[in-house]
């Protein structure tokens, strides 16, 4: 009994050093065998995919509901397949339509969030239930630019759309979740181009990863629990590229991933990039989606560890 505890404690200290950021990424290398790579980008492993056979075109984003281990995978004809993402099991498959490219999950509302990287495209964001029985419309001021991204403390959308003054710019807005008005322009200087990702930080900034002539940039906005505050400003300039597929995640505390080709940059919130890894498995602009998994912290699995150990410690005084 006693090597039983002292190897169920060592587990679950081991677990508490490995890694805790699970990221799906569509990877569309093989025509007619699309996929979904789970990947663990501290340990820089692949750690199996899904979806293989399923995907009659393109993979262009993916959204996780954690609650229920669910990822929503879109592809370019406009249907949305829903997976068990730890399982692999497919669950169910709905059409959308094939104007949105971007996909995101509110865990507040329960919704699946459906937008366009160049706005005017997907004329509206739309919010649906997890059975897509029912779908609630966002009508922006010209179009959503982005995904749609929400604080759970905050009763808004947040996203980007051209400016109603100036429309050679983009501007952070905001919708209401009840009535799905639009309101709150703030002033910015970001230029036309295509917002290639938004979301908004463990650390309460509204983010878009902006990509314009060739060139990328990381832009941000700050919020409270009722809506955006000040203007948008130039958090990081990341250089030029010749990809289009470039994403953003965040992961925990203040860490986030931003994709651009196949390579993985750490962001660190308001300190700039940390380090850039390239993924093995696909070149180019092959992968398209990205979408993090966030298992409980460390911490936890010590704290489960230790508590395992005194149940056991315990039984075994009280049968002796």
């Amino acid at each position: 009994m006693r090597a039983i505890t002292l190897a169920l404690g060592i587990c679950c200290v081991g677990l508490a050093s490995a890694s805790f950021d699970l990221m799906l990424l569509g990877d569309n290398t093989t025509a007619g065998a699309q996929r979904v790579v789970r990947y663990d980008p501290v340990n820089r492993v692949v750690l199996g995919s899904f979806g293989t056979g399923f995907f009659n075109s393109n993979i262009q984003d993916i959204a996780v509901d954690m609650s229920a281990n669910r990822a929503y995978v879109l592809d370019s004809l406009g249907y949305v397949r829903t997976f068990d993402y730890y399982t692999g099991e497919f669950l169910q498959m709905n059409y959308v339509t094939a104007n949105y490219n971007q996909i995101t999950f509110d865990s507040v509302s329960g919704r699946v969030l459906f937008s366009s990287i160049s706005g005017p495209l997907g004329l509206v964001g739309k919010a649906y239930t997890t059975t897509f029985s029912s779908a609630q419309n966002y009508s922006p001021n010209y179009g959503v630019y982005g995904n749609m991204a929400r604080r759970t403390d905050g009763n808004y959308y947040a996203y980007w759309d051209l400016n109603p003054g100036t429309t050679s710019f983009l501007v952070p807005r905001m919708f209401n979740v009840t009535t799905g008005v639009s309101s709150g322009v703030n002033s910015s200087s970001v230029g036309l181009g295509t917002i290639r990702g938004s979301l908004i930080g463990n650390d309460g900034r509204f983010y878009g990863l902006h990509l314009n002539s060739g060139n990328l940039n990381l832009y941000y906005c700050n919020t409270s629990f009722s809506g955006l505050v000040g203007g948008a400003g130039l958090m990081v300039g990341l250089g030029g590229t010749t990809f289009d597929n470039q994403d953003m995640v965040w992961g925990h505390g203040n860490v986030g991933y931003i994709l651009d080709g196949n390579e993985i940059s750490t962001y660190y919130g308001g300190m700039g990039i940390a380090g850039t890894q390239t993924l093995s498995f696909a070149t180019g602009a092959n992968i398209r989606g990205m979408a993090l998994v966030i298992a409980p912290e460390p911490g936890q699995f010590v704290a489960l560890g230790v508590g395992l150990c005194g149940l056991f410690l315990r039984r075994r005084k009280r049968d002796s």
